[in-house]
């Protein structure tokens, strides 16, 4: 048996670093659609971690990794201070804020993995924000598991996101229907890799029941189908996603459908659909570009049952800036002998009034009269935003160390700050497992 202290690498890992390092091997991993990393820390590493950030909170936390043959159990307290909308909000006598960030067991071989606990799962269809699960949502109760088949990986996560109790229709519609329901988040993921190209399906439900089913541990079940022939109601999204790798070149796509008007509707209910498209490129020398586009239409990730939006504890699941926005990217990076980092980042974003949580002008309900309104994109007030960063990643003498400042540019100036500080502890005589 061996116990593992290290640390939680999504602090540490840049997903467009990831990105770089498929280039340069020249094709995808095997698991191009979700990071298997977190459950790959090196046997012979472990550490402390520090992390102040520009919301002014300042945290400490370790993972504890007990590892034996392919099985291990994890385990990651946090403690911080300070201020900030972000997981744990709930301070511990109006001073510190505390929480398991994340905990449970995993198993793994070359064709299959399993993972139990309340934790996370980061899907990488995208190499910063996946359409489909957010990286800074609060852990999860979930089930977790993976096949591999010939060039091809089906995976499956249930999620039980609590108990729902209140209205079924937004209050402002009609404030007596109520329900009494547990909330499931279901992913379904088929996934192609040829390579140097891959291919992702990735089929997104939110489902409000009084008790658990046993047909949503089903990893090949088809969510339409299920809907159709036992009567649920279910919150249906689908990702679609694309990889091509060329020589020096990496092109890769999402195409988000929450809902698509294939006939005509009394409601005028528009499409509401997202894309996320997006190139890399290896210049001359060790130097890097990233050139990224993103646009949600306006009702992305809503519905009209308060129950089944896309949001878990007061946190939008999807894409970090929810529905209704634009934005443009772009990077320059530069990758040293030392697989040190350093580079610069603009953004220019458009965001409307209109979120994952907003009521819906509709309830669907014999008789109801009310109509979706024509603008579909970029609703009330739109606010623009700036954003000119300059970041760094580094590893010497026992220390890993990430670090950003910058401006952010809303009505006025913001300072960004963003600081990571890990310490490496060596273990001698230790062995991986296969």
């Amino acid at each position: 048996m061996l116990l593992i202290l290290s640390f939680y690498p999504s602090f540490f890992e840049n997903g467009l670093l990831k990105y770089i390092e498929r280039m340069e091997e020249k094709y995808l991993p095997e698991y191009f659609g979700f990071d298997r990393d977190f459950y790959k820390v090196s046997l012979n590493k472990g550490g402390i971690y520090g992390r102040m950030d520009t919301l002014k909170r300042v945290s400490l936390g370790d993972i504890i990794i007990i590892k034996e043959n392919n099985y291990a159990i994890f385990f990651f307290p946090i403690v911080s201070a300070g201020d900030g909308g972000i997981y744990p909000k709930k301070k511990w006598k109006g001073r510190l804020y505390g929480a398991i960030y994340d905990g449970g067991i995993f198993y793994e071989n070359k064709k299959f993995l399993l993972i139990l606990g309340n934790t996370h799962i980061k899907y990488t269809t995208a190499p910063l924000n996946s359409p489909i699960l957010s990286n800074d949502i609060p852990p999860m109760p979930l089930l977790f598991y993976n096949f591999r088949i010939w060039k091809m990986n089906i995976s499956h996560l249930v999620s039980n996101l609590g108990f729902y109790k209140g209205t079924k229709f937004d209050p402002s519609l009609n404030p007596f229907d109520s329900v009494n329901l547990h909330r499931y988040l279901l992913i379904n993921r088929y996934e192609f890799n040829f390579k140097k190209f891959g291919l992702g399906l990735t089929e997104i439900g939110i489902l409000g029941k009084e008790g658990m089913d046993f047909y949503l541990l089903n990893p090949v079940g088809i969510m339409y189908e299920y809907q159709f022939n036992f009567g649920e109601n279910i919150n249906i999204m689908w990702n679609f996603d694309i990889h091509l790798l060329l020589q020096n070149f990496y092109f890769y796509s999402n195409i988000f459908i929450d809902d698509f008007q294939y006939e005509y509707d009394p409601w005028n209910e528009p499409n509401h659909i997202g894309l996320n498209i997006g190139f890399l490129n290896k210049i001359k020398g060790n130097f890097f570009w990233n050139v990224e586009y993103n646009i949600f239409s306006r009702w992305v990730y809503g519905h009209f049952l308060v129950y089944q939006r896309y949001i878990y504890d007061g946190f939008n699941l999807g894409i970090d800036n929810g529905s209704d926005f634009d934005e443009l990217s772009g990077r320059i990076i530069y990758k040293n002998k030392k697989d040190d980092y350093f580079y610069i980042t603009m953004k220019f974003r458009r965001k409307g009034e209109t979120n994952p949580d907003t009521p819906w002008p509709v309830t669907y309900e014999d008789g109801d009269t009310s109509k979706f309104p024509d603008n579909n994109f970029l609703s009330g007030n739109v606010k623009k935003r700036y954003v000119l960063s300059f970041d760094m990643k580094r590893s010497f003498k026992g220390f890993f160390i990430t670090s950003g400042f910058g401006i952010i540019y809303e009505d006025k100036i913001y300072p960004l700050l963003n600081i990571g500080i890990l310490s490496e502890i060596k273990f001698k005589n230790r062995r991986d497992y296969e």
